[in-house]
């Protein structure tokens, strides 16, 4: 540890992300010995996420990542070394109703042994209190407080970093920053509806995931051809951001059987039997028009925010993103 960050005192981090747990991880190489990470979930991951259902396992949120940078890519290293990271080397194409189209890229990594393993090694020693939604910040005598939905409270926090979504960081620093709260009201980020399947026979395929355009559908991934997962035929579709969000509100059983109607036209087959399926919605899964900025940090309150909806959307978006929000908040210190 270098020491730069001990004179930072207690830290609380919002959002148990890539971007939150980057940015506390940092922190803590830095030196800073007192963090607290919180979380609404019951893990961390944020849209890292996995589901589990009747034996089955999926990753229901971000499908793959790739590096973006010199030092994403020496980041991705270094989680490949530690065994949580692994290329995916499927054939990735464009579907489009003039065709078929390879998509050309990558290299493609997944968290092994599936996507959640990535934050669970980036919590390493971090203390991390899950199943906390803070929806109330309050600065009293040069420290924060923390109100959470089940009206508990933490206290003493000199300093405060807001990784979640663009949307729930305005509505919660509102009154505390508003300048902040005004740059991430104009960060919008469309919904997704995620339909999870598991079959009884193997589907026949010409590819492992699609991105799919003119349709309903943005996304269809065979999950069991990635590395490291358990055998099986299990498949991840995600509607467009479009369609989510008209259908935002439509009951999950109507969504199912559109999206898995969509499926089969896609792939032009008739669908083995379903042994299990599930619909999840993601509220906040695509930032439109991100700030660029990289992250927020003020260094009068104390308060600093990250996340994907601060550069530019996806994994290392939000990785580098957290690695920012570090640095402000370092160099503010360094300046005192």
């Amino acid at each position: 540890m270098s020491g730069r960050a001990t004179g930072l005192g207690r830290i609380a981090v919002l959002g148990a992300g890539i971007a939150g747990l980057t940015c506390a991880r940092r922190l803590q190489a830095e030196g800073a010995a007192s963090i607290t990470v919180f979380d609404k979930a019951r893990g961390p991951a944020g849209r890292m996420a996995t589901h589990r259902g009747d034996g089955h396992s999926f990753d229901s949120g971000v499908p793959y990542f790739e590096a973006d940078s010199p030092d994403a890519a020496a980041a991705i290293a270094e989680w490949q070394a530690a065994g949580v990271v692994a290329p995916w080397n499927g054939r990735i194409v464009e579907l489009t109703s003039a065709g078929e189209r390879e998509v050309v890229g990558g290299p493609r990594y997944v968290a092994v042994p599936r996507m959640t393993a990535l934050a669970r090694s980036l919590v390493g020693s971090l203390r991390l209190a899950t199943r906390t939604r803070v929806v109330g910040l309050a600065r009293e005598a040069g420290t924060w407080t923390l109100s959470a939905e089940d009206g508990s409270q933490a206290k003493g926090f000199d300093h405060v970093v807001v990784a979640i979504p663009g949307e729930q960081a305005a509505e919660l620093v509102a009154e505390v920053a508003p300048e902040l709260a005004s740059q991430a009201m104009a960060v919008e980020s469309r919904p997704c509806h995620a339909l999870l399947l598991a079959f009884s026979e193997s589907l026949p395929r010409r590819f492992d995931g699609a991105f799919v355009r003119d349709s309903a559908l943005a996304w269809i991934g065979c999950d069991s051809s990635k590395p490291g997962r358990e055998p099986g035929e299990r498949w991840v579709v995600h509607a467009a951001p479009e369609w989510s969000l008209r259908h935002f509100d439509t009951d999950p059983e109507r969504v199912h059987l559109t999206l898995q109607r969509a499926l089969a036209e896609r792939l032009g087959v008739t669908l083995p039997g379903v042994e299990y399926s599930h619909v999840h919605r993601w509220k906040f899964a695509v930032p439109t028009a991100p700030l660029a900025i990289g992250a927020f940090h003020d260094p009068a309150s104390g308060l600093t925010a990250c996340g994907d909806w601060c550069v530019g959307g996806g994994v290392m978006a939000a990785w580098t993103s957290g690695q920012r929000a570090a640095e402000l908040l370092l160099a503010g210190i360094s300046a005192c």
